[in-house]
């Protein structure tokens, strides 16, 4: 295992497996049988259900914590998303978002956002507001730069931009505002357009 998916595993699936292991949770993968209880719907896997949109019905499962919507065809992610006020990981990589809501920053107890292989040309500000963030997977987008308010967020551990458009003056600014209190993750700098 490399020192990368060392850290990886203790610090973000460990803690995930051991809650999982104390608080057993029923993964639902079906969007019918999650409706016919809504109220014990905590993780909800539609992941390659060859999505369009997200699902409004989703807004019905207050109790959700992990949502995994991955690998779908999902071109918008809703404002409404702040109604699911338990969510702790999201998971929309492999759609075809080009901005987050600007409310996301409201999920207050949102840990893990990964938002990977999609079109995401900047992060909101409001991202920042999310201060139980501790992981931000975000490769392969189109981020040029990050707001400045994301420095701020005081549990982040990691943060993923591989395969993103960032140029060696970004890269270096990140780096340091950081200051190494984040794992960081870069592609080779991009000289794009100079």
């Amino acid at each position: 295992m490399s020192v990368r998916g060392f850290v990886f595993y203790f610090l973000i699936l460990f803690p995930l497996s051991f809650f999982a292991q104390n608080n057993p949770i029923k993964n639902f993968t079906s969007l019918e049988d999650a409706l016919k209880t809504p109220e014990l719907v905590r993780h909800l896997d539609l992941h390659k259900k060859k999505l369009h949109v997200f699902p409004k019905e989703i807004f019905q499962f207050k109790n959700l914590e992990i949502l995994n919507l991955s690998k779908n065809k999902i071109d918008v992610l809703p404002s409404e998303i702040e109604q699911l006020t338990n969510l702790r990981v999201l998971n929309i990589g492999n759609n075809k978002l080009y901005t987050l809501p600007i409310n996301i920053g409201n999920l207050a107890h949102l840990e893990i956002l990964i938002v990977h292989k999609n079109k995401l040309a900047f992060f909101p500000e409001q991202l920042a507001n999310a201060k139980k963030l501790k992981r931000i997977d975000a490769w392969s987008n189109e981020l040029t730069s990050l707001p400045v308010e994301i420095y701020n967020l005081p549990n982040l551990l990691e943060i993923d931009l591989r395969e993103n458009i960032l140029d060696r003056e970004t890269q270096k600014l990140v780096k340091e505002k950081f200051a190494k209190t984040v794992i960081l993750h870069f592609s080779p700098a991009c000289n794009c357009g100079k």
